[in-house]
């Protein structure tokens, strides 16, 4: 879903110029309204932006259409006024130029008050209940391995889609009222590549069934320049082992010999950066995984926020 994605440039906007920035478009899309930089509210500075609409059925929107999809994370600040019955507040989110393809939206109802999530597929549901009057934070992230969506820094919502997105619109609908907006911030997602673990782990593992090791899982992240990845230039937070496993045994060597003792194990799933070989480390432990069968361990983002990691580093080791 989504297609190919692309690094776009970031972009922020905290609507205190003069006048709209030509970032954005004016999108009249039914009935009759207006986009206006406003000083009734403003989270930060002296104005926000407010999408107006004039009358029952109205929509409009301010939007910005990347040139080809991207992943990414786009914030921005919501007035919640909570008043009934003054229309949807919207972050709109699609997959296609301007309002075309499938789309993730954030809302406010105008009803019950509280916020909603209608995902790519169409499904609705309820993330957060009525929030406090003022400015509330909403974040959509979008990576490979899926979208996440918070709430003043609470994530109410992930869902393991692959989602490039490429237009955004900040849209009043359905009812005469006012949304307003602020702070409008779009960041690029990066992209590391792993460049495969190294040995022992760069062949399936055989295992015996009483045997405890710590499985050295070495390897190198890169950037996209093919740069290497180090603890003081990652995007997030560190990288993590996820293992999944099948009740199936698959061919495999004995290298056990090769392994570290079961002592020195890491804690936690989190790798750590070793400066001197210029790999990210962790000790896996075997005693956690007795049952007879394989292993696949990767490599996954430790901040789904703000990279991911593409290809992935993969390998298995098996319990006879």
């Amino acid at each position: 879903m989504g297609g190919s994605a692309v690094a776009q440039t970031p972009f922020t906007d905290d609507f205190e110029d003069p006048a709209i920035n030509p970032f954005w478009t004016i999108l009249d899309q039914a009935g009759s309204g207006s986009v206006n930089l406003d000083t009734a509210f403003a989270h930060g500075g002296n104005q926000s932006v407010e999408v107006h609409t004039d009358s029952f059925g109205g929509v409009e929107a301010l939007l910005h259409s990347f040139q080809s999809p991207a992943y990414g994370t786009v914030s921005v600040w919501v007035y919640y006024s909570n008043t009934t019955a003054t229309g949807y507040k919207m972050l709109d989110i699609f997959n296609g130029p301007a309002s075309s393809g499938s789309d993730y939206n954030l809302y406010i109802d105008w009803g019950n008050l509280e916020t909603y999530v209608k995902d790519s597929s169409g499904a609705s549901r309820i993330v957060a209940p009525p929030q406090s009057t003022g400015w509330h934070n909403w974040t959509f992230s979008s990576m490979p391995s899926g979208v996440t969506i918070e709430i003043d820094g609470v994530q109410v919502f992930t869902q393991p889609v692959a989602f490039a997105f490429q237009t955004v619109q900040l849209r009043q609908c359905c009812l005469a009222g006012s949304a307003f907006f602020d702070d409008f911030r779009f960041t690029s997602a990066t992209a590391y590549s792993c460049a495969g673990f190294q040995s022992p782990f760069d062949v399936a593992l055989s295992l015996k069934q009483k045997v405890q090791r710590a499985i050295p899982l070495k390897m190198q992240l890169l950037d996209a320049s093919g740069n290497v990845v180090t603890d003081t230039t990652i995007a997030g937070a560190a990288p993590v082992v996820n293992i999944n496993y099948t009740a199936v045994n698959s061919t495999a060597v004995d290298e056990t010999s090769l392994l570290d003792p079961i002592g020195q194990s890491s804690n936690g799933n989190s790798f750590s950066y070793n400066s001197t070989t210029q790999t990210w480390q962790y000790n896996l432990s075997s005693s956690p995984f007795s049952a007879s069968g394989t292993y696949t361990v990767t490599v996954t983002t430790g901040d789904a926020t703000q990279y991911s990691v593409s290809p992935t580093c993969s390998g298995t080791f098996v319990r006879k």
